[in-house]
């Protein structure tokens, strides 16, 4: 029995040669339109010289049409060769026995979702797992909004003042995690939240009560709900800066200043982190069929740098998308919602289908390594041309001054 073998650097070279072929037709083509131009009328009508250049445009325009053909061929023909190669290697090593190969096919194929889920589930307790979403700074400070009578207030769930040490222990809580200083939460102040009913921070038809919300503005949640409840048109920038806040992942690396549960998700999201490098690590660099790692050049770094940036980007956009809803809902249910719908979306977007497997992320990834590959062709060319320029300038003045 024959054995079909394509070596993928060869393709991907010929076809590099294909992309630069097309680029000097379209400039010879460019070059001669230019030329035809130049010729003085009385001589490009002699001799049928006119239409032979038209021609010979013509030409060139069909011979680049079927080179094109032949490259979009060649290049979707070897993707599919070696997507289906490489899903048969670890459909292979998803049933042998060495727990490294196993695992890493496995994560590649995921048939029963079950790396997609320990995702989703590492996400959901990291979102969930923090003082943020839950409104809960300390064990005796823990917030709550809620609506009545058209306006919402902010309220401390489970708090009781019945005797001065009460309102001494608050107020030093509330300045220790809000900032101020003892004349911002006054007795009267706190005595409010507990038992007045709470704090107005919105006041119905008259608008954002922005004296108090101020003194809340550790609760990024609180903030951002009273915000769109003011003006609809601001979830927009929710979703915004959730994003960018979400791209900050060495954020999961500073603990200062935490809470207990906000260290345990800030360990998660470190976590995970980690996690989706090394495996974006293994994924480009590992070769199954030879049983270790490979470099091979800058398009491996390249290709590498867009996995991850895509996985990043696209868990980054799923949680905006959760950000948004949960700030159209009262904190801290909102904010608890918002995390769910974000790891859903993250989910949905990672769920492997068809044959080979893969997800919209892979899918996101395929084309985003394209795009930077055909960047990468674009600039070398504008080098190259550069370079000729400068070369003929030179030659050009080499003429004049000697």
């Amino acid at each position: 029995m024959g054995k079909l073998s394509l070596n993928k650097e060869k393709i991907e070279s010929t076809n590099s040669g294909l992309a630069i072929s097309l680029s000097n037709i379209s400039r010879t083509k460019l070059e001669l339109n230019s030329l035809s131009n130049r010729i003085d009328r009385k001589i490009i009508s002699r001799n049928g010289i006119h239409y032979s250049l038209n021609r010979v445009s013509d030409d060139l325009i069909e011979v680049k049409d079927d080179l094109q053909k032949i490259e979009h061929f060649v290049n979707n023909s070897a993707n599919k060769y070696f997507e289906m190669d490489d899903y048969l290697v670890n459909l292979a090593l998803a049933l042998g026995n060495k727990s490294g190969d196993t695992y890493f096919s496995r994560l590649k194929l995921d048939p029963y979702q079950l790396l997609n889920t320990r995702d989703t589930i590492i996400d959901l307790i990291k979102e969930i797992a923090s003082s943020e979403t839950l409104l809960m700074l300390d064990q005796n400070l823990k917030f709550k909004v809620i609506n009545r009578d058209g306006k919402s207030f902010i309220t401390l769930r489970g708090a009781q003042m019945t005797v001065p040490s009460d309102y001494i222990n608050y107020r030093n809580l509330l300045v220790q995690h809000l900032g101020g200083n003892y004349g911002t939460f006054k007795k009267g102040f706190v005595n409010r939240m507990i038992n007045g009913g709470g704090i107005p921070l919105h006041m119905g038809e008259y608008g954002i009560n922005n004296s108090d919300l101020s003194k809340f503005s550790n609760l990024k949640s609180v903030q951002q709900y009273i915000e769109v409840l003011d003006n609809k048109v601001k979830v927009f920038n929710v979703a915004g800066s959730s994003f960018v806040n979400e791209l900050k992942v060495w954020d999961d690396f500073n603990w200062s200043n935490t809470s207990t549960l906000t260290k345990t998700g800030k360990f998660l999201g470190g976590a995970g982190t980690l996690l989706t490098g090394f495996e974006n690590l293994h994924e480009t660099f590992y070769d199954p069929k030879t049983g270790s790692y490979n470099y091979q050049g800058m398009n491996q770094v390249v290709d590498f740098a867009v996995n991850v940036g895509v996985d990043i980007g696209m868990g980054a956009g799923a949680t905006a998308s959760g950000a948004a809803v949960g700030s159209l809902i009262v904190p801290p249910i909102g904010t608890v919602v918002g995390a769910g719908v974000g790891v859903a979306i993250n989910f949905g977007i990672n769920y492997k289908f068809g044959e080979p497997p893969q997800s919209i992320v892979d899918h996101t990834k395929d084309l985003a390594s394209k795009v930077v590959d055909e960047a990468i062709d674009v600039v070398g060319e504008a080098f190259d041309g550069a370079v000729k320029l400068i070369d003929g300038v030179g030659d050009k003045l080499d003429n004049l001054f000697w």
